[in-house]
């Protein structure tokens, strides 16, 4: 076991002078640290009562996953995840006195964390959905910094937040609370059903909300803004590209947009027949439109291989008021922008759709 990481989201998460102990203990809580690709995945209450609230929502989307998450759910819930290879238990001491004020949570009691820990990289965060014991669903989750880039990543989807709470509300959760000096930030849980991978009408009235009334962009200024970044490039690719960008050099005004960034099904939820999105952290206030919807279609095909995913192009065009050309122009500069993004993350999505230019 990682004891840098653990004592590290210790400090982040639970409340001050929380200790790890070295064995179960009967004065602290158990938990089970459930194992995945690169350390820990999952830390879970080590009585399924409070933890499967945190966790029903939670749901794979390729078959071989579902297959493992079920299993792993089931033997769960049956109390028995302790008796499986590989799972470890632990126990965390909280100071009886202690409270959650330095997350922000608004229950009466304290909250049972179900905490996932994303995989290692500078981005690496855990995420904490915080269980009301008595209503028996999360009411919050916090996401605590990791990686040597997470602080500022989880502090920009926070100002994120603020903003579309004034700009666009109901399209996100509401942030609850934030620490700027420890890069924690902490939102509301939404009560809603995940999405399936299929495109929707529900998931074009979303990216048309994100309209900002009387802004334009071209294509030939989303351009500009990407050329410098070809520089990061190797020279054979950075040519390539530069020549696909300069086939979009369009100086048509087109509405401009909010862009969510991490557009996917694993991201979206259902809220009656609307959709709401999390995880903003690659948000932006001023894109092209559609943008979003490229990363619904681009990101499941790299992913599944499949094309269930794509996107119906005439009616999305139609709700922006664009003509048919600029189906293709949009999704040539979508990949454009991921293949020279230092931001989201992904060499190998990168690289498939750098070879996607070579099908087309």
């Amino acid at each position: 076991m990682d004891s840098n990481l653990f004592n590290g989201l210790i400090d982040g998460l639970f409340p001050k002078g929380s200790r790890l102990c070295a064995a179960v203990d009967a004065s602290a809580a158990p938990f089970l640290v459930v194992p995945g690709r690169g350390g820990p995945r999952w830390v879970l209450p080590a009585n399924p009562v409070h933890g499967w609230p945190g966790l029903r929502g939670w749901r794979p989307y390729d078959a071989a996953s579902r297959v493992k998450w079920g299993v792993l759910m089931g033997t769960y819930r049956a109390g028995l995840l302790g008796l499986v290879p590989g799972v470890e238990k632990i126990a965390i001491a909280v100071p009886a006195a202690a409270d959650w004020a330095h997350l922000g949570w608004p229950g009466a009691r304290p909250p049972k964390p179900v905490i996932y820990i994303g995989t290692p990289s500078r981005a690496q965060r855990a995420v904490a959905m915080l269980v009301d014991t008595m209503q028996k669903r999360a009411l919050a989750v916090a996401k605590i910094p990791i990686g040597a880039d997470a602080r500022r990543r989880i502090l920009g989807e926070a100002d994120v937040l603020e903003r579309l709470a004034k700009e666009r509300p109901g399209l996100a959760p509401r942030l609850l609370f934030h620490d700027a000096g420890r890069g924690i930030a902490t939102e509301e849980a939404l009560i809603a059903a995940r999405t399936g991978r299929k495109w929707t009408p529900a998931h074009l009235e979303f990216l048309a909300r994100l309209r900002i009334p009387g802004k334009t962009l071209s294509l030939r200024e989303a351009v500009a803004g990407l050329r410098p970044k070809l520089a990061s490039l190797p020279q054979t690719k950075a040519q390539r590209i530069g020549s696909i960008m300069d086939g979009l050099d369009d100086p048509a005004p087109l509405p401009a947009c909010w862009v969510h960034g991490d557009f996917a099904p694993w991201n979206l939820l259902l809220q009656g027949d609307r959709l709401v999105a999390c995880d903003w952290e690659y948000a932006k206030p001023f894109g092209l439109p559609l943008f979003d919807a490229m990363h619904f279609m681009w990101m499941q095909r790299y992913l599944f291989s499949d094309r269930k995913s794509d996107v119906p192009m005439k009616d999305s065009l139609d709700a922006f008021s664009l003509d048919a050309e600029y189906g293709d122009r949009i999704s040539k500069f979508y990949r454009c922008a991921i293949i020279c993004s230092e931001d989201f993350p992904g060499e190998a999505y990168a690289e498939f759709l750098y070879d996607s230019f070579s099908n087309e």
